[in-house]
């Protein structure tokens, strides 16, 4: 009898210890970490060879719009395998995390990266043209006071 009382609290008890291990843990952790691990996540999956995928560097542009929703973006060069098994040289990358005060929750809405196909993005440099990635993520995302604008012509 004793035995099965102990076996009981322990069933009770121990949904209840996971769920504070669990919320401590991830309340210790900050925006822009969690933009981090959900980032690297989503590239993985854009990956040739995602087991080679490595960050070359990154930086955060913390925003907070209108209605108070803070947004937090990821830019960066990410590097992997191609096909035959060599990095690629880096390729520009930018994410969006987003708070959404409703419900509570953070999540990265939205990763890219930029083409790679070099010869495209040399020919537009040459006529001054942004790419797409360019104009429609990274200059609206990555751009702030301390991360300036990047010239088309800069490549």
């Amino acid at each position: 009898m004793k035995n099965s009382k102990r076996v009981l609290l322990l069933i009770i008890t121990t949904p209840f210890v996971l769920a504070a291990f669990f919320y401590l843990r991830n309340s210790s952790r900050s925006l822009e970490d969690w933009a981090r691990i959900h980032t690297e996540e989503q590239l993985r999956t854009k990956m040739k060879d995602p087991d080679s995928m490595q960050i070359r560097s990154y930086y955060f542009v913390r925003r907070v719009d209108a209605k108070g929703e803070t947004e937090i973006n990821m830019c960066g060069i990410v590097d992997g395998k191609n096909s035959f098994g060599a990095y690629t040289g880096g390729t520009p990358f930018a994410s969006q995390s987003k708070t959404d005060r409703a419900t509570g929750t953070f999540d990265t809405v939205l990763v890219e990266m930029e083409d790679q196909d070099e010869a495209k993005r040399q020919a537009l440099a040459k006529i001054h043209m942004p790419t797409a990635f360019q104009g429609l993520f990274w200059d609206k995302w990555c751009v702030d006071a301390v991360h300036p604008l990047i010239s088309p012509a800069a490549g």
